[in-house]
C-alpha cells in the first residue's frame, strides 16, 4: 500500500514539474502581441503592424519619435501601477515575476508574458484607460493619456 501512495506521488510531481516547465518557459521571440480583433464598439483593435487603426490606441512601433514608459510586473503588482502619459507615446509591460502574467484592457490584450517577456503599446488618443492581469484580476492599473 505504502508502495502505491509513493509511486502515485511521484506521478504527481512529474505532472506537475512538466506542466511548470511548460507553462514557465513557453517565450515568443520579442515583444507579444495578438492580431486585430474588433472591439465592441466595432472599431479596430490593435495589430502587430505599423499602420494606426481607427480606435483610440494604436500598436507600439507605429513613430521612433514618441517617449517610452516602463511598468516592470513584480511581485504581483503593476510599477507604477497610475501612469500619466502624452498621446503618442508608449507604454512597455514587463515581467519581472516568476510566474506568467497578461495585460488586458478594454481595447487591447497581450499574449500571456513569461518572465522576462513584454509587451508594448502606443497610445495614440487621450483617455483614461484601465488594464489588469488577465491571469491575476486582482492586479489593476491604469493609463492616462493627456
Amino acid at each position: 500500500m505504502n508502495k502505491k501512495i509513493l509511486l502515485f506521488l511521484a506521478l504527481i510531481i512529474v505532472i506537475v514539474l512538466v506542466g511548470g516547465y511548460y507553462l514557465f518557459n513557453k517565450k515568443a521571440n520579442g515583444a507579444k502581441q495578438q492580431p486585430a480583433t474588433p472591439a465592441s464598439d466595432g472599431s479596430s483593435a490593435p495589430s502587430s503592424t505599423n499602420t494606426a487603426p481607427a480606435s483610440p490606441l494604436s500598436p507600439a512601433g507605429s513613430s521612433s519619435e514618441n517617449k517610452t514608459s516602463e511598468i516592470a510586473i513584480k511581485n504581483f503588482a503593476f510599477n507604477p501601477d497610475k501612469l500619466k502619459i502624452k498621446a503618442g507615446a508608449t507604454v512597455k509591460w514587463t515581467n519581472q515575476d516568476s510566474v506568467p502574467h497578461q495585460i488586458k484592457a478594454g481595447s487591447f490584450n497581450s499574449d500571456v508574458l513569461g518572465t522576462g517577456d513584454s509587451f508594448e503599446f502606443r497610445f495614440s488618443q487621450p483617455g483614461s484607460y484601465d488594464y489588469a492581469c488577465g491571469i491575476h484580476p486582482s492586479m489593476k492599473g491604469n493609463i492616462i493619456v493627456e
